[in-house]
């Protein structure tokens, strides 16, 4: 028998005061597929927001803009929280909380969903809690309860070793692979590029939308069928695209390439990086950059200025680990989270 279709998965879309039109998008093209597969049931793997100080108006209105939609589609959603979704990490409710109704169920702890429909799959859905906190211990608890009879499949969101998919990621703030044995498959939330973890039937599905130039383009939903596999279908958002030129590439024929990726794809963000001698990046009309659409010029000198440890200019010579060292600096200073940033500038 051919396999059918059970739900999408959707994960980290990251809803904000500024993109709330963008979000909307993202759950309407989620409501088309669903109505396309004819399935009734979106899986949401974990950052409906991104703030956690507190949501502004139009974050909450947006929200209930989209379940007002999934109505109209009779279309019910099971949704897990996300670190963003939570002012305490170690909490069982989150700002989607609010909304947790028949149709939009808000699972802050486990939960296991069965269904006729789901063939041999047995859902779980664990949210986020601190991989240094109490993680472990409520997935060793979810194991002890598997049907050993079905496909098991973890939905959940959390940082594991590997996810990053790059030799310098972090491993010390993540939980284990091997944590997840028992589990058929586990499909994951949190690190918004897709992987899959060596060794592992474990993913990484990736985030709705790319949110900046550090990110990949291969986002968009996950299907779910009822054999316990799935697929991957991209949406059609707006993507960051980085052009890396050596400063004396920088001419017409470039130019006019930006320009007609612009024209092609207008919704599109252009990050373009120039290298080479100070002297030369100096002679650089930003102006024609700008008139092509580019989105953000940025220009590398041979040697940058880096802050020193009385915080004078001084000239050194571009290096990655000193890049580290100021960013995290800057972290301090600013009394941001720099752990995330510092794994996307070591994959550098």
């Amino acid at each position: 028998m051919p396999k059918v279709p059970i739900g999408v998965l959707l994960t980290d879309t990251h809803l904000t005061k500024n993109n709330t039109s963008d979000i909307e998008e993202v759950w309407k093209q989620c409501i088309d597929l669903c109505q396309d597969l004819k399935v009734r049931r979106i899986f949401h793997g974990g950052d409906m927001v991104t703030a956690r100080a507190a949501q502004p108006l139009n974050v909450l209105l947006s929200i209930s803009n989209t379940i007002r939609a999934l109505d109209d589609a009779d279309i019910e959603v099971d949704a897990i929280l996300g670190n963003h979704d939570l002012v305490n990490q170690e909490a069982f409710e989150g700002y989607p909380s609010i909304f947790d109704s028949k149709g939009f169920r808000i699972h802050g702890i486990h939960e296991i969903l069965r269904s006729p429909g789901f063939g041999k799959v047995v859902i779980h859905m664990l949210s986020y809690f601190p991989e240094k906190g109490s993680y472990k211990d409520r997935v060793e608890a979810i194991k002890g309860q598997l049907d050993k009879d079905k496909f098991n499949l973890l939905i959940t969101h959390v940082g594991i070793n590997g996810g990053l998919a790059h030799a310098n990621a972090t491993t010390n703030k993540e939980v284990p692979a091997a944590l997840f044995d028992g589990f058929d498959k586990v499909l994951v939330g949190h690190y918004h590029n897709q992987c899959q973890i060596e060794g592992y039937e474990i993913y990484y599905v990736g985030s709705t939308h790319q949110q900046n130039f550090g990110e990949d383009v291969n986002k968009g939903f996950t299907i779910l069928y009822d054999d316990g596999s799935h697929k991957f279908i991209k949406s059609e958002m707006p993507e960051y695209h980085t052009y890396r030129r050596a400063v004396e590439e920088a001419g017409g024929e470039f130019l006019h390439q930006i320009a007609t990726h612009k024209k092609k794809h207008s919704g599109d963000r252009i990050r373009v990086i120039l290298t080479g001698d100070e002297s030369k990046l100096k002679t650089i009309d930003k102006l024609a950059f700008a008139e092509v659409g580019t989105d953000r010029l940025q220009l590398k000198e041979e040697s940058v200025a880096i802050r020193g440890e009385e915080r004078q200019a001084s000239f050194v010579s571009f290096d990655k680990e000193l890049l580290i060292k100021e960013y995290g600096a800057f972290c301090v200073d600013q009394e941001l989270e720099k752990e995330l940033g510092l794994d996307y500038l070591k994959a550098l």
